[in-house]
């Protein structure tokens, strides 16, 4: 009895261990970010990149850190029309839970940090940081054990500069390395 005892111990220990072999430790995301800047119209559409990194404690849970730029212009028409050129850059941390099915991915993740913004017209400036949080998740398609191709990631995210409170939405797509 003692025998089989240490025999089942074993093999539950070697099959934890391949388990967790095929899971990836952290995963590296880059890719094309759209972002709707303001739901409410007249809301901007801007375009720019994602960018982000996710250790895994566990084969479900990890923790992102996510980075974005995203660029665009707007028309002002308040007496004067001015072309006024925009970039919004955000940093975000926070958890991720993933549901890893085969060729499928899906994960949700809750990330806060902050935001930045600043435009420009001729040679006005003016930037602004504020607080930014992004509650989301998406779908990757595995192409094999190393590399998945990020089909969607949407994110509801707000910000707030002062007293503005702003809400957006993104969609970012790309390339995961996994490691």
């Amino acid at each position: 009895m003692r025998k089989l005892l240490i025999v089942a111990m074993m093999l539950f220990v070697f099959c934890a261990v391949v388990a967790a072999q095929n899971s990836p430790k952290v995963e590296i995301f880059g890719g094309y970010s759209y972002f709707r800047f303001g739901i409410n119209n007249p809301g901007f559409n801007f375009n720019g990149w994602d960018a982000s990194a996710t250790g895994y404690l566990t084969k479900h849970f990890g923790l992102t850190g996510d980075f974005a730029g995203d660029y665009g212009s707007y028309v002002e028409s308040d007496g004067v029309t001015a072309n006024v050129s925009v970039k919004h850059h955000t940093y975000m941390f926070g958890p991720t839970f993933a549901m890893p099915s085969g060729k499928l991915t899906l994960f949700a993740h809750a990330l806060f940090g902050g935001a930045h913004y600043s435009e420009s017209f001729l040679s006005l400036n003016h930037s602004i940081n504020g607080f930014a949080m992004a509650y989301g998740g998406g779908v990757d398609v595995n192409a094999n054990k190393k590399i998945a191709i990020r089909l969607g990631q949407f994110d509801y995210v707000y910000t707030r500069f002062g007293d503005a409170n702003l809400n957006h939405l993104r969609y970012a797509g790309g390339i995961v390395f996994k490691f």
